[in-house]
């Protein structure tokens, strides 16, 4: 089964990523979404991506988004993570 553009931006789900951050981050960087992945418990959109510079992912926060004191944790957390391999 083939899969069209139009299919294949609704698969991805890239409508739900802002036009700024299309044009001024991924555009320039030849980034290209590769998979639209489920969201965490905070409701997140989060797209596996890919460019020359290797893989990573994008998050885009639910338009609650946390305040600025849990969003500090939350990146805490994550340098922690990353630092204890």
């Amino acid at each position: 089964m083939q899969i069209n553009h139009s299919q294949l931006l609704t698969k991805l789900n890239l409508h739900l990523i802002p036009q700024s951050v299309q044009h001024e981050l991924l555009a320039p960087n030849l980034v290209r979404p590769v998979e639209a992945i489920a969201g965490g418990l905070s409701g997140a959109n989060i797209w596996r991506c890919s460019s020359e510079f290797g893989s990573f992912a994008l998050r885009r926060w639910p338009a609650q988004h946390p305040s600025k004191e849990r969003l500090t944790l939350i990146h805490k957390a994550m340098c922690i993570a990353r630092d204890s391999d």
